[in-house]
């Protein structure tokens, strides 16, 4: 009997720590047309987006299970124009022993090249955005400010390529 319960506690000790990253979903828009845009997603590791921390240590990972060349490609269905896009970074910061002043941080970086007038035209996109949640609404609230940060970035790009 000893063994057993021993063995619970380990098993929901486990649990307990194992449960303590965010995974952040957006729904992908339908494609409305054909494009002539390219998307490549050059980040290491395109599913770990970021950390959570308290006091100075990682105490778990935010992870984004949507396809971000997919999600952009998608949003930009409308645009004529022949470009390549380069997703460079999405980086998500949240301090949850924060009780005061911005505790969640975002930085987003997209290069887009293009033809325009018969040249050849490079911009990028640099976004950082921050912000306060409150940490009992943390992991709808990092999900909300991403796809925020992200649609910023396309509102950029749909700017650039009009």
């Amino acid at each position: 009997m000893k063994k057993i319960s021993f063995l619970m506690v380990v098993f929901l000790i486990f649990l307990g720590c194992a449960g303590k990253g965010i995974n952040i979903y957006i729904n992908e828009p339908t494609f409305k047309e054909s494009t002539n845009l390219r998307v490549y997603d050059q980040r290491k590791n395109p599913n770990v987006i970021g950390y959570i921390y308290s006091r100075g240590e990682i105490v778990g990972d935010i992870t984004f299970s949507t396809e971000l060349d997919r999600y952009i490609l998608a949003s930009l269905s409308d645009i004529k124009k022949d470009a390549d896009i380069y997703i460079k970074k999405l980086e998500i910061v949240y301090d949850k022993s924060k009780v005061t002043g911005e505790n969640l941080k975002g930085k987003i970086s997209i290069k887009v090249e293009f033809i325009k007038n018969q040249k050849k035209l490079v911009r990028v996109i640099n976004i950082e955005r921050s912000r306060w949640i409150a940490p009992i609404k943390s992991a709808k609230a990092i999900q909300k400010f991403t796809k925020d940060l992200i649609d910023e970035a396309i509102r950029h790009l749909k700017r650039i390529l009009k």
